[in-house]
């Protein structure tokens, strides 16, 4: 399946596709309606699935280890669109094991343990207040 092929898929089952949006994170990633989705190396894989993603007229993305097993260059331009006008007023909720890749996009965090919240917070309010990174707290949390 080439791209534009995967764009017209999402356009037939979703109302809310958004083609100009997904044109945009397109040309954002720097790739081609015409590149087979199965001979794109496994960045260029992850920054496909996040524009079937993000094409969508919703407000809230969720997002399951979306940097888990792609190279640095990658996850720094998939980290670029998060901070860009193509997220726009939209929420985006991840998870992730791979917190210093996000930390510096990360304005609430929820800390789960089997289900279970441990501790909910404003990094922007921990790192004023406490002088914490994410990570500090995590093992805090985790550790105590």
């Amino acid at each position: 399946m080439k791209i534009k092929e995967a764009f017209t898929f999402m356009e037939d089952f979703y109302d809310s596709w958004n083609p100009k949006r997904a044109n945009e994170l397109l040309d954002f990633f720097r790739l081609k309606e015409t590149d087979r989705i199965s001979e794109l190396s496994k960045g260029n894989t992850a920054k496909v699935n996040l524009i079937l993603g993000l094409a969508l007229d919703v407000d809230y993305v969720l997002m399951d280890e979306p940097f888990s097993g792609i190279d640095i260059f990658s996850r720094e331009q998939i980290a670029e669109v998060f901070t860009s006008h193509l997220i726009e007023d939209r929420g985006v909720i991840i998870t992730t094991h791979e917190i210093n890749d996000i930390e510096h996009l990360i304005d609430k965090v929820v800390l789960l343990d089997e289900g279970v919240v441990l501790k909910e917070f404003d990094t922007e309010e921990v790192r004023e207040n406490e002088g914490k990174s994410v990570i500090d707290v995590m093992r805090e949390v985790y550790k105590g």
